[in-house]
């Protein structure tokens, strides 16, 4: 069953004891505790990148266990720290299998991130702790009257709202290692 509708978030960097009083905060708060699971993101792109240069995002997501979920989005708009994008997703049975359809068709993988993910539930919306490799966030998904209310339950402020998606943090990461090696 294909899943289409309007991505609405706003994600922040988190400290590193950052997600231990996220938690407290929200419990305080009436949220949900729903999964914690890793994963590893796989970008596909073609080779002279006109997914990424038109703002679009094709990615499989694969899960331990050899579930995966192929995600196209369309180009974000940005509002007082809250994304916007439609977003298409679909799960996959055969993740390897269905790179292989991917590259036959031109795409091939541009960029890969892994992240651990704890998923909590506030009435509609969903409040990610992600950890990757280039730090801890906070990910507010919802509509985006939720999206600000939860933001500040936790003390979370509009304006120090990250625009940057994982896959730009991660190519600024990889650039900022090989700087320093």
């Amino acid at each position: 069953m294909t899943d289409q509708h309007t991505e609405t978030e706003a994600k922040w960097r988190a400290g590193d004891d950052g997600h231990a009083q996220l938690r407290d905060q929200l419990r305080h708060i009436g949220a949900t505790h729903v999964s914690s699971r890793d994963e590893t993101n796989t970008l596909l792109d073609t080779a002279d990148e006109s997914l990424r240069r038109g703002g679009r995002v094709l990615r499989l997501r694969t899960f331990p266990g050899g579930e995966a979920r192929l995600t196209f989005k369309g180009p974000a708009t940005y509002r007082d720290g809250v994304k916007s994008r439609q977003e298409s997703e679909v799960p996959v049975g055969d993740g390897t299998a269905m790179l292989r359809i991917l590259a036959g068709l031109g795409y091939q993988p541009s960029l890969e991130y892994r992240k651990s993910r704890e998923t909590w539930q506030l009435d509609d919306a969903l409040v990610m702790l992600d950890t990757l490799d280039f730090g801890r966030f906070v990910e507010i998904e919802g509509d985006d009257a939720q999206v600000r209310r939860i933001a500040g339950h936790l003390g979370l402020a509009m304006e120090q709202a990250v625009e940057k998606g994982y896959p730009a943090l991660m190519r600024a990461h990889l650039a900022e290692s090989r700087q320093t090696n």
